[in-house]
């Protein structure tokens, strides 16, 4: 694997920028020759969602191909098709701009452009779409008519040594996937943050690259309530109130950012970092309310149990702050979008939008029902789920500011 070089740059810069007013970019390089824009936006609104959905695909009524069974990923082509990666049943469904169904792919199986584990699909952008699974960790080539016309395993013998799950995240600029690449979690006391590699593989399979290795979500081996079972452990992969790296695709480049700031590394088709998006703005620090609102997220009991939980989440190693952007996705105009972390029970998420170049535009509030998937055509674009758990794939206009 080449790119060492670049995993050392990741860590290398140093830059501190205070005391900007509100909506001024600054732009510093640093010793590293790369260039970090810092921005202080405020309240600033780069856009407002409508009330209402203007495109609404699913549900209990009407054929079997509106019927989804846990969505894994969606996306959007030029032509504002819907594509849709459905992990119950394993298919790959294509819908118009206007929700009419057009054709399903793929199925549960084994055999070429079958899936076991089918995690996101994207649209390559000649009509055709390319759809990968996490375990065993395949690709499926889909032409514009739904045959295959390429399938290969995205496996590499140094990799799997030591990792376990390859986890697609998009394009990775021309006829390439990144994936992020996460092991088993390790059984420690301490707090720990296991490194997570970003790999970049070619439609044929190969492995190009890796293209930044950052520290994943804390995680730790911690005691359970003891009024529950005293002297017992359990790991946690994933401490409460955390986050890890987060990574976005598209056929141009990426962008990657690490957990636990507002910042975002653009990354260009090489796979070097270009430039750095800086916020002014940390985190908010992390309190019992904080804490509070988690745990009664996490748990559907009674409240002598919510009460049990909120005290056992007291006393575990969390961060001091909350984490920064949990969610990167890039819209179909070149803006990256990101999403700030928020905490359970939360009505709505604020995502920070930017340009392609770092420059920040200002903030979207967004439904917390609505899991975002993505931006194009002017909308919003997720899956929500209504009072039945029934769910539905939905586009929302946007009206810029």
């Amino acid at each position: 694997m080449r790119a060492t070089r670049r995993l050392c740059s990741l860590f290398a810069f140093v830059a501190i920028v205070t005391g900007l007013p509100p909506g001024v970019h600054g732009q510093v390089i640093e010793s590293a020759g790369i260039p970090i824009v810092t921005s202080d936006m405020g309240d600033a609104v780069y856009a407002e969602v409508s009330e209402q959905p203007a495109l609404s695909i699913g549900g209990l009524d009407g054929p079997n191909a509106l019927w989804f069974d846990r969505i894994e990923w969606v996306a959007r082509d030029s032509e504002g098709n819907v594509i849709v990666a459905d992990g119950g049943s394993q298919e790959i469904r294509v819908f118009d701009s206007e929700g009419n169904h057009l054709r399903t792919m793929g199925g549960k199986g084994e055999g070429p452009g079958e899936f076991q584990s089918l995690r996101g699909v994207w649209p390559v952008g000649d009509g055709s779409v390319v759809a990968v699974e996490m375990y065993p960790p395949r690709l499926a080539h889909f032409d514009a008519t739904g045959r295959v016309v390429e399938t290969a395993n995205l496996t590499d013998p140094d990799l799997w040594q030591a990792f376990t799950v390859l986890d697609p995240v998009g394009l990775g600029g021309g006829r390439s996937i990144v994936s992020s690449v996460e092991r088993a979690q390790e059984d420690s006391r301490e707090p720990v943050r296991p490194p997570v590699p970003f790999v970049r593989h070619g439609f044929d399979g190969t492995l190009l690259d890796t293209i930044a290795v950052l520290p994943g979500r804390p995680e730790s081996s911690v005691a359970l309530p003891p009024a529950r079972t005293p002297g017992s452990r359990i790991g946690m992969p994933g401490l409460p109130l955390t986050s890890g790296p987060r990574a976005a695709g598209s056929a141009d480049g990426m962008a990657i950012t690490g957990g636990e700031a507002y910042e975002v590394r653009f990354v260009d088709r090489s796979g070097t970092i270009t430039h750095i998006a800086r916020l002014v703005d940390e985190p908010p620090p992390r309190t019992d309310e904080h804490i509070e609102a988690y745990a009664r997220a996490a748990t559907i009991l009674g409240e002598e149990m919510i009460q049990e939980r909120i005290e056992w989440f007291r006393n575990l190693p969390l961060p001091p702050r909350l984490p920064g952007y949990d969610r990167l996705l890039f819209a179909d105009t070149s803006e990256l979008w990101a999403r700030r972390y928020g905490v359970p029970g939360s009505s709505s998420h604020r995502w920070d939008v930017f340009t392609v170049d770092g420059r920040h535009l200002g903030q979207v509030q967004v439904p917390a029902g609505l899991r975002v998937h993505g931006v194009s055509h002017g909308q919003l674009f997720g899956v929500v789920r209504d009072d039945l758990d029934v769910e539905r794939v939905q586009a929302w206009d946007l009206a810029l500011r």
